[in-house]
């Protein structure tokens, strides 16, 4: 039986807990043995092909300040060969390459994941927020119990099938995505017509999350746009929420803050090996806070 390391806050290799600094709303931001940083999290939702990671590298360019990182881009770093030099990677490519426990395995993944984000903003002064794609929304309540990660708001984006279908059959195959189970379910097609049966689930989980908030966090895009008035539209709700927040991004044609997500997976996991033993079990002597449901 495997563990993952869900409900608790690993403690730092200094053997302190991550200590959360309390908003007004709730909400939580990261803090660093330095300084506390406002940490502004945007999820962008939606099936293949709707143009998630599109829409995420456009913003990250548009305001200064945004990194944008793609979770299923972070998944296949975590399956390649030079992943399975992590112990903690190695068990999960394993349990990956098992049908039974591919989905235990997935949700072991989206726990390292989560735990990059939170060492991406404090490794690196550059980065103010976060454009995360590849998450769910029934993932957003566990980001904020398990790692801390307050979901600020969501970009969901709104395809017709005919057009997903077109966009994930152009773009093709990509290399690990074998390794993570996404063609289990059979060809392209399949893949949408799955995700199309999870919307209502995904919605209630939004409103469940958000409640009275949903309407003014929750923010719904016509993928069937043209790019470029799906950017606009993403641009200016970004700026609203980010002034809610208090921040303001400077905004411009600015490059991708260049962050070697590779690298970055390999610091993670380093500091994972060190505390859990490769099933996910906190090591002896590991310091464990538990968090209360």
């Amino acid at each position: 039986e495997y563990h993952s390391w869900p409900g608790i806050f690993v403690a730092t290799m200094s053997g302190r807990s991550r200590s959360p600094h309390r908003t007004a709303d709730g909400c939580s931001q990261l803090k660093s043995d330095a300084q506390v940083r406002p940490a502004f999290l945007c999820l962008i939702l939606g099936g293949p092909g709707s143009g998630k990671t599109s829409l995420g590298h456009r913003l990250g360019g548009i305001f200064k300040g945004l990194c944008h990182v793609s979770s299923g881009d972070i998944a296949r770093l975590a399956t390649n060969e030079q992943a399975h030099k992590s112990p903690l990677l190695n068990s999960i490519g394993r349990q990956l390459g098992d049908r039974r426990r591919r989905k235990q395995a997935m949700r072991r993944l989206k726990n390292i994941t989560a735990e990059l984000l939170v060492d991406c903003m404090r490794n690196n002064p550059k980065v103010v927020g976060l454009i995360a794609d590849g998450f769910r929304a029934t993932d957003i309540l566990g980001l904020q119990q398990d790692q801390d990660l307050c979901v600020t708001c969501v970009l969901r984006i709104e395809c017709a099938h005919e057009i997903m279908l077109a966009r994930f059959q152009e773009r093709g195959r990509r290399e690990g995505d074998d390794k993570l189970g996404l063609h289990d379910s059979g060809d392209s097609a399949a893949r949408i017509e799955a995700y199309m049966q999870r919307v209502d689930e995904e919605e209630k989980a939004l409103k469940a999350f958000y409640g009275e908030r949903y309407e003014a966090s929750v923010f719904v895009i016509d993928g069937c746009q043209p790019p470029e008035q799906c950017h606009h539209a993403a641009s200016e709700f970004l700026r609203n929420m980010a002034g809610r927040q208090g921040l303001t991004f400077e905004e411009g044609e600015f490059r991708q803050i260049d962050v070697d997500w590779a690298a970055q997976l390999s610091m993670t996991t380093a500091k994972l090996d060190a505390l859990l033993h490769p099933d996910g079990r906190p090591r002896c002597g590991t310091q464990i806070t538990e968090k209360k449901k």
